[in-house]
């Protein structure tokens, strides 16, 4: 019998013996033996009422065991998991080192050095020569003069040779397109 029948058993036994002290009670106090019957009756219910209470101290004892055996294998689970999982991170920390993270820090670094120092020699200026600033200014004034004859005889100033030298600047040069060949109409 599961312990969980016995208690139900007991408790059954306990009703039962309940209702035969009332019928003794009921009887009268002055009959000796009803009397008799009553209390005898009342100790064998004190009894099963102490064998119930046994048994589910004894039924919470050992569902209590089983918790806690449950409850050591759910921790050496966790400690076996805990020391694969450390043993796992020691493989894989045997396999780099901090002076090779390091290194590789250092061959980062190196190379975003030499690709700032690529970056800025794209964009410095590259003139060829130097250009001698009078002479610049001395081309630019004879063209302006040029272009004010032009206007004063009646031409415009879009047909005039296009000869200039560019000034320095920061920027790149770059070559200016060769002006297209103007037709000349003959009267």
């Amino acid at each position: 019998m599961l312990p969980s029948e016995f208690r139900f058993y007991l408790d059954d036994k306990i009703v039962k013996t309940e209702e035969e002290i009332k019928r003794c009670i009921a009887k009268g106090a002055s009959n000796a033996a009803a009397k008799q019957r009553a209390v005898n009756l009342i100790k064998r219910k004190k009894m099963f009422e102490q064998q119930r209470d046994t048994l589910m101290s004894t039924q919470f004892n050992v569902e209590s065991m089983a918790l806690q055996q449950e409850n050591a294998d759910i921790a050496l689970t966790a400690v076996e998991a805990l020391k694969h999982g450390q043993q796992e991170l020691k493989k894989k920390q045997d396999k780099m080192s901090i002076d090779e993270v390091e290194r590789i820090n250092e061959d980062i670094a190196d190379t975003m050095d030499e690709l700032n120092m690529i970056n800025e020699a794209l964009t410095q200026t590259n003139v060829i020569g130097n250009v001698d600033e009078d002479a610049v200014d001395e081309e630019y004034a004879k063209l302006q003069e040029e272009m004010v004859a032009m206007t004063l005889a009646g031409g415009s100033a879009s047909t005039a040779p296009a000869t200039s030298v560019a000034a320095p600047s920061t920027a790149p040069a770059v070559a200016a397109p060769k002006p297209a060949a103007v037709p000349t109409a003959t009267p």
